[in-house]
């Protein structure tokens, strides 16, 4: 139906409008693997940010960033996988200007959760989940 969530009351407690604990909001969350195609580092060993982008065709678009989901050590295995795969370019097909990012070769997928993709084409609210060989 492509809701973002669903509003829901506990069966035990009786209707009383406004916001309350008896009161749920539950959100839908979609998943799906993205190509990542760089990263921003943190210090010497951390990671600020994913790069991420989907395949159409033999092309590469840009999907929008994650920079969350992860802990401290999974950051810097991440970033461990990523760094020997570091090119001087964008992967993309239409090239794009990103301060601090280190571009790599597409050959990790981030499975990613996310609320939406917006109407230009990026990821809302994205979460890491794993990365992926």
């Amino acid at each position: 139906m492509g809701l973002e969530g669903i509003v829901s009351k506990r069966a035990d407690a009786p209707y009383r409008s406004g916001r309350g604990e008896q009161w749920l909001k539950i959100k839908c969350w979609k998943r799906e693997r993205f190509v990542v195609i760089g990263f921003v580092p943190e210090g010497s060993a951390g990671l600020l940010k994913l790069r991420l982008a989907r395949r159409e065709g033999r092309e590469l678009v840009y999907v929008g960033r994650v920079g969350t989901g992860w802990d401290r050590k999974t950051a810097g295995e991440i970033r461990r996988a990523l760094e020997p795969l570091a090119r001087p370019t964008t992967p993309l097909a239409k090239p794009l200007k990103k301060r601090g990012t280190t571009w790599v070769e597409p050959r990790f997928d981030a499975e990613i959760t996310y609320a939406e993709i917006t109407d230009d084409g990026m990821v809302r609210h994205p979460a890491f989940k794993r990365l992926v060989p």
